[in-house]
């Protein structure tokens, strides 16, 4: 097995889901999730049924949780392919690299799979957490998600305010998630 260091540290992956009335969607997402060629760190899903909080709280209580390095955000309806975990590794051998914004796959209205990339030119739709990854010093430094945000733009907001920091986030056609719900759409509650 190949250990991925940066600076003679062991990469860690911890992975947070938020969620919210979709007990099928994330038994599906969760088993993806055990298909990894290199299990994350953690899983850390956090159920905002009973609260409502919204996204922003529950993926800053689920990333605060976990230890790793690493923090990889997916909704809870995301099926991750079996090198997701790995791929984000290799990448983040970079430590030039505090952010990855993940290519998706999505399902178009005649039901075939299709890429959702590349990323948008608007500044305001993008970093999607369908699968954005951000080192955890970076989190720590901007303090997490904006938890006035309660169903949308949380994600976006994040990512700016890791940049504004002085971080990079790249786009990676590589590391790669489907999204089975169009984006943009509020699913079925």
């Amino acid at each position: 097995m190949y250990h991925y260091l940066v600076e003679g540290v062991e990469l860690g992956v911890d992975v947070v889901i938020p969620t919210f009335r979709r007990p099928e969607a994330l038994a599906k997402c969760l088993a993806s999730l055990e298909n990894q060629s290199i299990m994350p760190d953690s899983i850390e899903v956090v159920d905002d049924s009973s609260t409502d909080y919204g996204p922003g709280v529950s993926r800053n209580i689920g990333w605060k949780r976990g230890k790793a390095n690493i923090v990889a955000f997916l909704d809870d309806d995301c099926i991750a392919p079996p090198n997701w975990v790995e791929t984000i590794k290799k990448l983040f051998q970079d430590e030039t690299i505090s952010g990855i914004e993940g290519a998706m796959t999505t399902v178009d209205k005649e039901g075939n799979i299709v890429k959702y990339n590349p990323p948008n030119r608007f500044k305001w739709d993008r970093f999607k957490t369908a699968n954005l990854v951000i080192r955890r010093k970076a989190l720590e430094e901007v303090t997490g998600f904006d938890e006035r945000y309660h169903l949308h733009r949380e994600d976006t907001d994040l990512a700016w305010k890791v940049i504004d920091a002085g971080y990079r986030i790249i786009w990676s056609p590589d590391c790669i998630m489907h999204h089975p719900e169009p984006l943009g759409s509020m699913g079925r509650y």
